[in-house]
């Protein structure tokens, strides 16, 4: 039985206007690769015909399979790194600017939270990938927060002001690990207008405020070459809880 596995993301493929495959590996030994087998089950897949993008995401300790993946064409795009929190863990909510407010993203809210959806990143796996263009990178996002404001993704999706305007988001669901609840922050952004002013730390306090009652775990994940946003997660309280590589590969002629 193969330990690799393939699959169609049909989400990607239909936003991005390509096939997106995600690819993924069974855990094995520490130093361990792919097998000569492995590596020709992703060849053949590969040559099936059209443009297409395959991502996997990799343990950090596992430089071995990074190093096969890299040799058959995939690139190292980001390294993501996952923070948790435990509800007994709170620290005590950051000072906020008095003109920052938080609360449900209201409908004729709507069109300006997307619109920061839609500018505001800049060190996602899809910003960072060099070949893929920055209107594509931007709509990937975009469309992440339209499912939310369509009701068709998330448990909330709240909106940061300054004054009466949007300044930011915060996408959040739920899950349950065993006979655990489990809130994510999904994704988050501020309008690059005011960033640095305390709408993030707003919009994660009122994140953990919300869900403090009911879950016993928080999680959120960023990117390494995100510092602002590492900071902002530790100042909250969460710590470090795995890293991984993240590797694109493109192949056909949107590559």
């Amino acid at each position: 039985m193969s330990a690799l596995t393939i699959d169609r993301d049909a989400w990607l493929s239909t936003t991005m206007g390509r096939e997106v495959f995600r690819m993924e590996v069974a855990a094995r030994e520490a130093g361990r690769g792919l097998t000569g087998a492995e590596l020709g089950e992703l060849e053949v897949h590969a040559r099936r015909g059209g443009p297409a993008m395959y991502f996997a995401k990799v343990g950090t300790q596992d430089v071995g399979i990074v190093r096969d993946l890299s040799r058959a064409g995939f690139y190292v795009v980001d390294v993501s790194v996952t923070f948790a929190l435990e509800a007994g863990a709170m620290l005590p909510a950051g000072r906020l600017a008095a003109d920052i407010g938080v609360s449900q993203a209201r409908r004729e809210e709507a069109e300006a939270v997307l619109a920061i959806a839609g500018s505001c990143f800049r060190y996602s796996r899809f910003h960072q990938d060099p070949a893929l263009p920055r209107e594509l990178a931007d709509r990937v996002k975009r469309e992440w927060i339209a499912n939310y404001v369509r009701g068709a993704r998330g448990d909330a999706l709240l909106a940061g002001r300054s004054g009466s305007i949007p300044a930011g988001f915060l996408a959040a669901l739920r899950t349950r690990e065993d006979s655990r609840e489990v809130a994510v922050i999904d994704l988050v952004g501020v309008d690059p207008r005011h960033q640095g002013r305390g709408v993030g730390r707003a919009l994660v306090d009122a994140f953990l405020a919300r869900y403090s009652g009911s879950c016993h775990l928080f999680r959120v994940g960023t990117q390494a070459a995100n510092v602002p946003s590492i900071r902002l997660y530790e100042g909250a309280g969460f710590r470090v809880e795995r890293c991984q590589y993240v590797l694109h590969r493109h192949v056909g002629a949107k590559a």
